[in-house]
């Protein structure tokens, strides 16, 4: 359910005959919310009426002209009418799309993005539930926006945008009750941009942001780790580049064997053997393990490589946490 699916790039900063290597892995992040029950399959309904393209719409223009001897600075500001259309279909769309990479449903996700005004009653969530015979509907109840072009000269120009939506998510156990949650986000574009793309863009944003709010998610992350430059570290670094954690693991434990009680390479072998286990998401042993290099380098007194364990072990550390809140959310040893 939580199979880390790992994207290597190398970068190699070398450090007398030791260097750093870094390696991107996604990690299932939780949910900011964690739903009462157990849902296998969802209903996603289109309840919000298009924003009207007169409304939420300026233009700011910043001026300067030169009266006499003094630069001075004007601002503008215009109301605008932009034909913009299905921003909430683009919004719930992306909001289908991110909660089907979450991969926590087994028997799938139904989605009906366009609005219509009959689905808005309560009557029909009662039939919604009948007819498709899903654990939970989701409802888009509003998408609002509002976005600012500034121009900052004839040549520099910047668009903000801001949008704010609502949705409301409906469990089978008690079908006439919904259960609100919200989001708002702002984005940036500079330079020259087409101004209705960037606002269906925006509203896509938001809809996966939404889906943050109710189910896990995927997330990049970069992890260090120790390398070298002989044979051995460029083999490696092939298998990880394979994504073969396995063998790889096999050639850190055949290192930190092979040092001596509190030698730097004990301590840094040590260190890729908490990676190796995080990879794996056994936690507890990736902890024990960043334990053993932390000790190793406090006996030897390195500060920097401290200070590499110690924020290394507070990341373990929290998604260990964190892997106790997915195990809610996904419902893993639950009893419903």
């Amino acid at each position: 359910m939580r199979k880390i699916i790992i994207n290597i790039s190398l970068i190699l900063l070398f450090c007398s005959c030791t260097s750093y290597r870094f390696a991107t892995i996604d990690v299932l992040q939780p949910a900011t919310y964690s739903l009462p029950i157990q849902i296998d399959s969802i209903l996603i309904l289109n309840n919000a009426k298009e924003q009207d393209c007169s409304q939420g719409h300026s233009t700011v223009r910043k001026l300067s002209k030169e009266i006499q001897t003094y630069l001075i600075s004007e601002v503008k500001e215009s109301k605008d009418t932009v034909d913009v259309d299905s921003t909430t279909n683009y919004a719930i769309t992306a909001f289908s799309e991110a909660i089907k990479q979450s991969g926590i449903f087994s028997s799938g996700i139904k989605l009906i993005p366009t609005y219509d005004e009959s689905k808005k009653h309560t009557r029909s969530i009662l039939d919604a539930f009948k007819s498709y015979n899903v654990d939970a509907i989701i409802t888009l109840e509003s998408l609002n926006y509002q976005d600012i072009l500034t121009y900052h000269s004839a040549f520099e120009s910047e668009l903000k945008t801001i949008t704010h939506s609502d949705w409301n998510i409906y469990f089978i156990s008690n079908p006439l009750k919904g259960h609100r949650f919200s989001t708002e986000e702002s984005y940036y574009w500079s330079s020259k941009v087409n101004r209705t793309e960037c606002i269906k863009e925006a509203a896509s944003y938001n809809g996966i942001k939404a889906a943050k709010e109710i189910f896990p998610y995927w997330k990049s992350d970069n992890r260090l780790y120790f390398g070298g430059i002989n044979y051995m570290y460029t083999s490696i670094d092939k298998d990880i580049k394979n994504n073969n954690w396995k063998s790889a693991a096999t050639k850190w434990k055949r290192l930190y064997d092979g040092e001596k009680k509190s030698s730097y390479m004990k301590g840094k072998m040590a260190y890729n053997m908490a990676l190796f286990f995080e990879v794996k998401n056994e936690l507890k042993t990736a902890l024990d393990w960043i334990n053993i290099a932390n000790d190793i380098f406090k006996k030897k007194e390195n500060k920097d490589y401290l200070a590499i364990c110690q924020e290394y072990y507070s990341i373990l550390k929290k998604r260990s946490e964190n892997n106790d809140t997915l195990d809610k959310q996904l419902f893993i040893n639950r009893v419903n």
